[in-house]
């Protein structure tokens, strides 16, 4: 999408914004618009707004301080967006970290805590007994990683005779030179607070894709279940493996 695109659903924003609409239901009334939006362009509408917002309410004299007992209730208050997984603003509609819409108090999908079945029965839930495991299409190679019980990320790429950087879980013997993995070409951490991997390109030469979706050097992206990922030419197929079916 292009700049005048985004411009143009800022302009019906700040329309329905001065007819007296609040933010949630002016942008539940976009949410045909603003859901075929790739990551990137919501990411940049959700700045936007977010600026538009604070400037508006600094000029009416509508903002306040906030006492520190009122903080700490706010701050548990902040709706977590179910893409990244990132914590906003009580009054955000648009994820800061991603662009994607949230869900208010009041919507039908109303969030509510999860319980540990619901957890696992998420195709991004990976548990400290989970197994992650890379089967590459064009070889027999499986790769069974634990990211959970390194303290640091997991490094995915080839080795090499040359340089000292050697790659946690090397990818030379499913190919991995002729299909154009370079030597530290992936990342792959664990997040013990909401049980997910996330995954990053370290700026590889032949890119990184997520079910055909590249992604932008040191874009950080939550790996699921079932998921499709490319590394230059080399396909794997990611599988959560969890502990009752282990």
């Amino acid at each position: 999408m292009i700049m005048g695109d985004i411009q143009e659903i800022l302009v019906q924003y700040g329309e329905l914004r001065h007819q007296g609409m609040d933010v949630r239901t002016a942008l539940d009334s976009l949410r045909t618009i603003i859901d075929v939006l790739d990551e990137g362009d919501r990411l940049d509408l959700a700045h936007r707004i977010r600026a538009q917002e604070t400037s508006s309410a600094k000029s009416s004299g509508s903002m306040r301080r906030i006492d520190k007992t009122e903080m700490a209730h706010t701050n548990d208050d902040r709706p977590v967006c179910p893409h990244c997984g990132k914590r906003n603003r009580a009054d955000d509609r648009l994820c800061y970290a991603c662009g994607q819409l949230l869900l208010g108090p009041d919507d039908t999908y109303q969030t509510r805590i999860l319980g540990d079945e619901d957890e696992a029965a998420r195709d991004d839930y990976f548990g400290q007994d989970s197994v992650l495991i890379l089967t590459a299409r064009n070889s027999s190679q499986v790769y069974r990683i634990h990211p959970q019980h390194s303290e640091r990320e997991l490094v995915l790429g080839r080795s090499t005779n040359r340089g000292p950087m050697m790659p946690d879980i090397d990818l030379s013997d499913s190919d991995g030179n002729r299909l154009g993995v370079s030597r530290l070409h992936l990342s792959v951490r664990y997040d013990t607070q909401y049980h997910t991997l996330t995954i990053f390109d370290l700026g590889s030469a032949n890119g990184t894709f997520v079910n055909g979706q590249r992604l932008h050097p040191h874009e950080v992206r939550v790996l699921r279940h079932n998921d499709e990922l490319r590394l230059g030419n080399m396909i794997m197929v990611v599988t959560f493996q969890h502990s009752a079916t282990v």
